[in-house]
């Protein structure tokens, strides 16, 4: 570590417009792509290459084709011998590189000091990690972590005018939302977070973002967008020593002045998505106080709840992926942390995604929920459903309407029937469970009653129908029955399970 400290110098954002375009041009040719990458590193993915992974990379990556050295360079960081790699990037692409210091000289080798992803279409460029573990730290840009391939899974894509990046950091998000908007502004305290995000957009050939420094809010006062995704610094911590990890407010209060300001700048029918971790008060409902932050704000709220970490843990794991270089002072710093959390009355910290919709013509509403387990794939699309989901049933004015609707199976909805054999033969009644395949993973238990509707939804019958089928085959009357049904109805429709053909199409 005292090796990366000495010889690290931060990239020059501000020299580097003239090579961008040339490098976009290289991993062209040289098939420099997410798909032919993965392959190439036997299924590990590009932005979750660990150090314990260097060994069998460096065996994989061992003919040194072009592709192999571009891994090498810019994805696992090993120094490459400087004739094959100006051979690739050219001799006056790898000198331009060397001034900016995005390249640095050891002996007659060349180093990386970016990190370069290729993602689906695009390439993105941010620090070194290694840049932790100099003076220049607290300047850090971050760039494709776990919390970024979340938000990026989340995010609503309905064809945007104007979308916002807060906090933008890299620009990883702006370069995604281009495709689906016409103009995309990316805005970051950090003003090498500004110059990254500038560099990433002439890498990627486009013209549609543009990229600003502020704090918060105050460089697009007056203007509103269509969509807003933020990943902020939202560790909760007593310390404000890295940009793009501490808040520098008391708890969560940079994630509640977010929460509070955003609605002022949304359009009507705009979402704001924010990644973000939030206290959770010793004695005090979640919920409810989340809930507060958007009082009189005129947006209906969805929270996602992706993990709660107690305060002990969360502490551990943010000193640690912070302060690896720094152990003699681990049990110091986590002291530190702990005080802070108990002054705070902070019991634990939640963490997922706080999503906003402006709609100031109706009734709002608030709901939160638990998910089952972490976001793998991308769930825009049914997001959306949950918010056209719960303005369904909000707008219902009475069980009637209710149960003349004519419901369907969601498309990820997957019904399963387990057994398990007797010990003296047969088989034990069967157990029925249901669950959304990939998107916003979501659970449920049923009975095998209850199991024989969702089956039957296929058909297109009224729920009114439904329910007097159900009523034969119990031997009750439909008005026994009805209010445990419709109440059973409206939780499989909250939870996206089942919806209104409208909704699906």
């Amino acid at each position: 570590m005292n090796k990366a400290r000495d010889l690290f110098s931060a990239p020059s954002l501000n020299n580097s417009s003239n090579f961008a375009e040339q490098l976009h041009g290289i991993f062209q040719k040289h098939s420099f792509h997410q798909k032919t990458v993965i392959k190439r590193l036997g299924g590990t993915h590009v932005s979750g290459i660990k150090e314990s992974d260097i060994p069998e990379l460096l065996y994989r990556t061992r003919q040194g084709s072009s592709l192999d050295t571009l891994i090498r360079l810019f994805l696992m960081e090993i120094p490459v011998p400087c004739l094959i790699a100006e051979d690739i990037l050219s001799t006056l692409l790898s000198t331009s590189m060397l001034n900016a210091s995005f390249l640095r000289r050891e002996d007659d080798h060349l180093v990386s000091q970016v990190k370069i992803i290729p993602f689906e279409d695009f390439y993105t460029c941010f620090d070194s990690p290694t840049m932790l573990y100099t003076s220049a730290r607290d300047q850090y840009v971050m760039g494709v972590g776990a919390s970024t391939a979340t938000l990026a899974n989340l995010t609503v894509r309905s064809q945007s005018q104007n979308t916002l990046d807060l906090g933008a950091g890299c620009g990883f998000h702006a370069i995604l939302a281009t495709s689906h908007s016409d103009k995309v502004v990316a805005l970051d305290l950090n003003q090498r977070a500004v110059g990254y995000s500038e560099f990433n957009a002439r890498l990627n050939n486009l013209n549609n973002i543009q990229c600003c420094a502020g704090d918060l809010f105050e460089p697009v006062q007056g203007q509103q967008f269509d969509l807003i995704v933020s990943n902020p610094p939202f560790v909760i911590s007593p310390e404000k020593e890295y940009i793009y990890r501490d808040g520098g407010m008391v708890g969560d209060g940079l994630i509640q002045k977010i929460c509070k300001q955003a609605p002022e700048y949304l359009s009507e029918g705009g979402f704001c998505q924010i990644l973000c971790n939030w206290a959770e008060i010793q004695d005090e409902n979640w919920q409810e106080r989340l809930q507060k932050w958007f009082d009189n704000s005129d947006c209906d709220v969805l929270v996602l709840r992706l993990e709660s970490r107690d305060a002990a843990t969360y502490a551990s794991t943010w000193i640690r992926h912070t302060e690896k270089a720094d152990q003699e002072h681990y049990q110091e710093r986590f002291n530190r942390w702990m005080d802070y959390f108990k002054q705070e009355h902070i019991s634990s910290v939640g963490a997922g995604c706080i999503i906003i919709r402006k709609q100031s013509e109706a009734d709002n509403w608030f709901a939160a929920e638990t998910v089952a387990s972490q976001i793998s794939s991308p769930c825009g699309d049914q997001i959306l459903r949950k918010f056209a989901a719960k303005d369904f049933l909000n707008t219902l004015p009475n069980d009637e309407a209710l149960l003349k609707t004519v419901l369907h199976p969601a498309p990820e909805l997957i019904l399963e029937e387990q057994s398990t054999p007797k010990k003296n033969g047969g088989w034990n009644n069967a157990k029925f469970s249901i669950r959304l395949d990939g998107g916003i993973p979501s659970v449920g238990e049923i009975d095998s009653t209850m199991a024989d509707f969702i089956k039957d939804t296929s058909h297109g019958r009224t729920l009114k129908k439904h329910l007097k089928k159900l009523a034969r085959t119990n031997k009750q009357h439909p008005e026994e029955i009805q209010a445990p049904f419709l109440k059973m109805v409206r939780h499989l429709v909250e939870k996206g399970f089942l919806l209104p053909r409208e909704i699906l199409i």
